[in-house]
């Protein structure tokens, strides 16, 4: 008997279309896996859910649209909305309100009967990471990424050892809403590497999910955002811009109001730290506010230094 274990999922909001979507970056049936499918309206209203499946190839194989009651389930098989089908692909639901869907994916092996449990992805982007490689004898990784952009994704999938460093890397192109599916050794040489991560980046939006076998049975993990992707992406504000030498110096915001508390903030840079003339610049970010949320409440403390 097998059991899947699956995270929570956190509240998102709608996309430029006003619609909630998730993606189901690999699911499969055939006469040797199966794959479950379950999400809930999580408002207290009606919403016209619509999951569509499509195979590895971007061609749609079934579509299927429900009105959903508010705070209601829809649970059914994979080969129920795909009478008949056998392969691989991937799956996308889009509703009119606030939704959350996982899918079970699992083997039909008397022996066995392994399953595992994937949360519907709703965080897309052109950077993403799977945080396991686990290439030794009896394990190997069922390897799925899927280009969501109206072009062909110019990609490269990076593998990095568990001290972070540079092992491999290979470069593909993957048409527009097609789905690359391979063993992971087939695409980079890591054969008997055991830990380490893989970083995945692309010229358009992207998501992937990575399926460890082995003989007891499936463990599934989705690719994640890179954690500090706010700072890489909020605008800055670029306080200083100076040039310093091998002799060192001090760098000092200016142009700002005395009582302005950046301009308080300087760098002093040590003789000797700089091997050559280099360029430094001082950046600020404007502190992001998450939404507000009625289960929580923000409270401010001071802080003394």
């Amino acid at each position: 008997l097998g059991i899947g274990a699956l995270s929570g999922q956190r509240s998102v909001t709608a996309g430029a279309d006003g619609k909630w979507t998730q993606f189901f970056p690999f699911v499969t049936s055939d006469a040797n896996r199966f794959t479950g499918v379950a999400y809930v309206n999580e408002s207290g209203a009606p919403s016209l859910v619509k999951v569509e499946l499509f195979a590895s190839n971007g061609s749609l194989v079934s579509t299927r649209s429900d009105l959903v009651a508010g705070k209601a389930q829809n649970v059914y098989m994979l080969s129920d909305l795909a009478k008949g089908w056998q392969g691989a692909g991937f799956l996308r639901l889009t509703g009119d309100a606030p939704l959350v869907g996982f899918v079970i994916t699992g083997n039909n092996e008397v022996s066995t009967n392994s399953i595992t449990a994937w949360g519907g992805q709703s965080e897309i982007g052109k950077e993403l990471h799977v945080p396991q490689i686990a290439e030794v004898p009896g394990w190997a990784s069922d390897f799925a990424l899927v280009n969501l952009g109206p072009v062909d994704a110019a990609v490269e999938i990076d593998a990095f050892d568990g001290a972070g460093n540079f092992l491999t890397k290979t470069l593909t192109s993957i048409p527009a809403n097609q789905q690359l599916h391979q063993a992971l050794t087939t695409l980079l040489p890591l054969g008997g590497q055991s830990g380490g991560s893989l970083r995945i980046t692309s010229n358009t939006n992207i998501v992937a999910a990575n399926l460890f076998t082995a003989p007891g049975g499936y463990a599934g993990v989705g690719a994640l955002l890179p954690a500090d992707l706010v700072e890489r992406t909020v605008p800055g504000l670029l306080l200083a811009d100076q040039t310093v030498g091998p002799a060192g110096g001090a760098i000092a915001v200016k142009g700002l109001a005395s009582g302005n508390p950046l301009a308080l903030v300087h760098l002093s840079i040590p003789p000797g730290a700089l091997a050559s003339t280099t360029e430094i610049q001082i950046l600020a970010t404007v502190p992001t506010v998450p939404a507000a949320d009625s289960h929580f409440l923000l409270r401010q403390y001071p802080i003394q230094l």
